[in-house]
């Protein structure tokens, strides 16, 4: 059956719950942001097909599956408590522990969205909440404009956080229900942090719409490595969006893994803003049954002497569907810039699509950019080979995805966390 397509999210629904919780909270830093979040939302529609972000993404035919009904109860607030791990655990959007060792609690804050907004406000009016608005995404303003949850996580200046620190994001409803989390990633001059991610799905519940947020500043000569595994549950519908700020010497590592779940947008706009800046990007999509990723990247290089370099990667299977759009770009003043981009996919049957868009906008003359993509199937060249040597031919397949995922997964720092994705290969596609 044809769904018919829901043109926006009733945002009055939010104003009508909000309005109560915004009335006791302090926001001074960034009140105006909201409003004018909320007047860009009043202007805009949920985009169509015709808008060619969204091309190959029917975002609003996904709409249509709910009926958008918010429920807050209260500003959510949670104490930091000393652990022999570094774990925060997010419960249907809301923080529930946050658990540091003593060792880490000493270089790093970890504090609810709103309690760190209190706490730090002038470094929220100096970094934060810039980027959100050279972008007229639907979401995302739909995001900054109504959500209270989330964390703010702060990485002191000259503080190295040596031990991972790990985000568990848990959901499960009896009942349809719509999320939001909103983060504050701040990481301090000559800091570093590794932080990784598990969104699960502990049980078979109502379908669930999430709208995530993470806005990221890395200072002078800061490090930040962000790992993330999309594992959710069948009836899961995501958009995420992660933005970056990265002043001189700054460097990002980003690695998204993409298993579970019916739909999932992951949009990336990082913007290079100091001299000798750099980022790398890497995604792995594992798409079976009728599952739909989307990538969407956007690198701005806004300084000279910088570098970026993106792999995205998916093996799609039975009716599935994945989408790359990645577009670089370089500002006329950006030279010394090295950029590359690279989408490669394998689509295993005759039902299952891939598309892909690279794109490069250049302005500076002294640069160095490339862009690629290739989509097919397995070679079955190597596949003989492989199968004259007495390895069984499903045996044989999956040895093939594996190589095809290797760089990716092999490049995962957390020892533990890249076991898990391995066997998340390998248990994806036992019948491919």
């Amino acid at each position: 059956m044809e769904l018919a397509e829901t043109k926006n999210i009733n945002t009055q629904l939010f104003f009508d719950l909000y309005d109560g919780v915004l009335a006791h909270a302090e926001f001074d830093p960034i009140d105006e942001r909201i409003k004018r979040s909320y007047e860009l939302i009043k202007n805009l529609d949920a985009p169509d097909i015709k808008n060619e972000d969204w091309k190959y993404t029917p975002i609003r035919k996904y709409l249509s599956l709910f009926d958008f009904q918010p429920h807050i109860s209260e500003i959510p607030t949670c104490e930091p408590k000393f652990s022999n791990q570094n774990l925060v655990t997010i419960q249907n959007g809301h923080i529930t522990s946050i658990e540091l060792t003593k060792e880490t609690a000493g270089k790093i804050e970890i504090l609810p969205l709103i309690e760190g907004i209190g706490k730090y406000p002038e470094l929220v009016e100096k970094y934060f909440y810039k980027t959100i608005h050279h972008s007229d995404d639907y979401f995302a303003h739909i995001n900054q404009s109504f959500c209270l949850n989330g964390l703010f996580i702060y990485v002191h200046d000259h503080c190295i956080v040596d031990e991972p620190v790990y985000i568990q994001q848990d959901c499960f409803n009896e009942n349809e229900t719509f999320h939001q989390t909103h983060n504050l990633v701040l990481v301090g001059r000559d800091a570093s942090m590794n932080l990784i991610k598990k969104e699960l799905c502990t049980g078979d519940g109502g379908k669930v719409f999430h709208n995530l947020l993470t806005d990221a500043v890395i200072l002078d000569n800061g490090k930040f490595s962000f790992s993330r595994l999309q594992n959710e549950c069948k009836d899961t519908y995501q958009i995420t969006h992660f933005y970056a700020n990265l002043l001189p010497h700054a460097k990002l590592n980003v690695n998204n893994i993409t298993v579970g779940g019916a739909f999932a947008r992951n949009n990336y706009w990082v913007e290079l803003n100091g001299v000798e800046s750099n980022a790398k990007l890497r995604g792995l999509s594992l798409l079976n049954e009728k599952q739909h990723a989307d990538s969407w990247v956007k690198i701005l290089h806004n300084s000279p002497y910088c570098e970026s370099d993106q792999l995205f990667k998916s093996i799609v299977d039975d009716e599935a569907t994945s989408v790359f759009s990645g577009r670089i770009y370089v500002a006329k003043h950006a030279q010394k810039t090295n950029a590359y981009q690279s989408n490669k996919n394998i689509v295993l049957t005759d039902t299952a699509n891939s598309y892909s868009k690279p794109q490069l906008e250049i302005y500076a003359d002294d640069v160095k950019c490339s862009h690629g993509s290739t989509s097919g199937q397995l070679n079955e060249d190597e596949l003989f080979y492989l199968r004259a040597r007495g390895i069984k031919e499903q045996e044989a397949r999956k040895l093939l995805l594996y190589a095809f995922a290797s760089n990716l997964v092999e490049q995962l720092d957390d020892e533990h966390f890249k076991n898990e994705v391995k066997g998340l290969i390998d248990s994806k596609f036992n019948n491919a």
